[in-house]
């Protein structure tokens, strides 16, 4: 936290907006870290589309990452509908460049690339909330 976040580029599976973090330069980014068979990233991903639409407009992007097969990502999402840039982490390295320790993992990046906040698992989506409301 209060560092530069890794710069990535993942590989596009679904969205409108990059998945390339130097692409979003200047809007917040909330970097969900996720996986097809984690059940609390299920349960992440409905708050997430409600910010992607509340927040969006006023210059959030998010972007799912998982490091799964693109089939396994793309019948996950013709099951499950999502309204933000999903991508590819090919190899993993960007959960090993982000520390990551479990799905799901929440990274909120201020508009300047700065980590400001991050929530492992499901829990306090009033806290990772008000920290992109902070941003805004």
């Amino acid at each position: 936290i209060d560092r530069p976040a890794p710069g990535f580029a993942a590989e596009l599976v679904h969205g409108v907006y990059s998945s390339t973090l130097a692409d979003l330069s200047g809007q917040v980014v909330i970097v969900d870290f996720w996986a097809t068979w984690c059940r609390p990233c299920a349960i992440t991903m409905p708050y997430l589309n409600a910010w992607q639409t509340k927040y969006g407009p006023k210059g959030l992007r998010i972007v799912g990452l998982s490091s799964e097969q693109r089939s396994e990502i793309q019948q996950f999402l013709a099951r499950n509908p999502l309204g933000y840039t999903v991508a590819r982490d090919v190899d993993a390295q960007i959960a090993r460049d982000y520390f990551l320790l479990g799905v799901p993992m929440l990274v909120v990046i201020d508009r300047t690339g700065v980590v400001r906040h991050i929530q492992l698992g499901a829990a306090d989506f009033a806290a990772v909330e008000a920290a992109v409301i902070r941003l805004l």
